[in-house]
């Protein structure tokens, strides 16, 4: 059985399972591709620098990054974001049935595990609504793009500043789930898995996203360096590959993407908001 290249569900607004899990190769949209390659070796050069002590702040409670956006220096990522305004909806009005379909499994699988935890009776009672919500016919599968742009204050709160040295203040935030997003909105919604094809080992595969970005400028001291990158432990593969024309009838398209996700850990867990 073929599998489709959307596994995406929307809770709350947040997407879940974008692709499915594992390794697979779909067809693609060659120009969409090149774009979104263009976009986002712009949008990872994206820089923030984070005092040392508004760290200490965050890391000792004084405020919560997620709470007061003011102290977040949150990404801005403009053409990965206009990226998605113009594209999303489109694949999202085509795939509304799955996406519907997808959200419904996941949301009923929650209430059961809530039950099974004996989950305060609120928080299964707003699960409950979400899924009653999802199931009209006028729901519409919209993802909250805004809430998914990471916050540079609270990705550098989380490393060990004492245990670094002064030369080595630098992370990643996450953005894994943004690029998955736009790399999907470059697949037809009916796109399916081409499978383990014998050529397809013979095209040319580059990296969607740019490997890390050189940067020759010194980090200033007493701050540490935020910039946006796909976490390769939860993308392993995220490459893209063009078609000649005499694969052209096999691939049924002009572009390849091919895509190696790890398994969520908690399919169903708290991670995806306990409302």
């Amino acid at each position: 059985m073929a599998t489709p290249a959307c596994e995406l569900a929307i809770w709350n607004g947040a997407p879940l399972d974008i692709f499915p899990k594992g390794a697979h190769v779909f067809p693609a949209d060659l120009d969409a591709v090149r774009e979104l390659v263009d976009v986002l070796r712009e949008d990872l050069r994206e820089t923030h620098l984070v005092s040392v002590d508004l760290v200490a702040r965050a890391q000792g409670g004084e405020f919560d990054p997620a709470q007061d956006p003011s102290l977040a220096q949150s990404f801005s990522l403009p053409r990965l974001r206009d990226f998605l305004v113009r594209r999303r909806p489109a694949f999202d009005r085509a795939a509304h049935r799955r996406i519907a379909e997808n959200t419904l499994r996941y949301g009923h699988a929650r209430i059961e595990q809530l039950r099974s935890l004996g989950a305060p009776g609120v928080l299964i009672d707003h699960a409950s609504t979400e899924v009653a919500r999802v199931a009209q016919s006028d729901w519409s599968p919209t993802v909250d793009i805004t809430s998914l742009l990471p916050s540079a204050v609270a990705t550098a709160s989380a490393i060990d500043i004492e245990s670094r040295a002064p030369d080595d203040l630098f992370v990643d935030a996450d953005i894994t789930d943004l690029v998955l997003l736009a790399a999907q909105c470059c697949t037809p919604p009916d796109a399916n898995d081409l499978g383990d094809a014998v050529w397809l080992d013979e095209l040319e595969w580059l990296p969607l996203a740019p490997p890390e970005i050189e940067d020759d400028a010194p980090i200033p001291s007493n701050v540490v360096r935020v910039r946006g990158a796909v976490y390769e432990e939860r993308a392993h593969r995220l490459e893209f590959a063009v078609v000649p024309p005499d694969r052209a009838t096999l691939a049924n398209a002009r572009a390849l993407l091919a895509i190696s996700l790890a398994a969520r850990s908690t399919r169903y867990g708290p991670t995806h908001s306990a409302m």
